[in-house]
């Protein structure tokens, strides 16, 4: 255990969602904004658009999950302020971050911990969709050159 840190009890069920609360609400951000814009291009396109449009719209879905991983990756100093100098671990960290958070008492170093965990994932999986995302875009490219290919054989 760090110096200055000290074991927190296990917080409730119940107090998780009350502290938590503050993490989940919406957020209006560029990033969140391009990404519903461009999670709402792809079915109008996919019935309303040629079919050579498809891979452009996925190109740009590809670009908002990339931009969502980054600003999430980026969202944890939000709840836990980033490494000073002076920091000798984490435990500060969570320490400052107790310190300015707006309900009394302040998470846990432990919920704090959970927190940044589950951005994390959460960045992680935003990566890995874009990456899927990108990986279908080329794909459909493959099977529209192929039909290209076909038509003129």
């Amino acid at each position: 255990m760090c110096l200055g840190c000290s074991p927190d009890p296990i917080a409730s069920g119940s107090d998780l969602r009350d502290g938590m609360a503050m993490l989940y609400q919406r957020t209006h951000s560029a990033t969140a904004d391009e990404l519903r814009l461009a999670a709402t291009e792809i079915p109008r396109a996919g019935h309303e658009g040629p079919l050579e449009s498809f891979p452009g719209d996925l190109d740009a879905l590809t670009e908002a999950l990339r931009a969502a991983g980054s600003a999430l990756a980026m969202s944890g100093v939000r709840v836990v302020p980033a490494a000073e100098s002076h920091d000798q671990g984490v435990c500060r960290r969570y320490q400052r971050a107790a310190v300015v958070w707006p309900t009394d008492p302040p998470p846990s170093h432990e919920r704090f911990a959970a927190a940044l965990a589950q951005l994390h994932d959460a960045a992680a999986a935003t990566r890995l969709a874009a990456r899927r995302c990108d990986e279908a875009r080329q794909t459909v490219e493959a099977l529209l050159r192929s039909s290209d290919h076909a038509g003129s054989a």
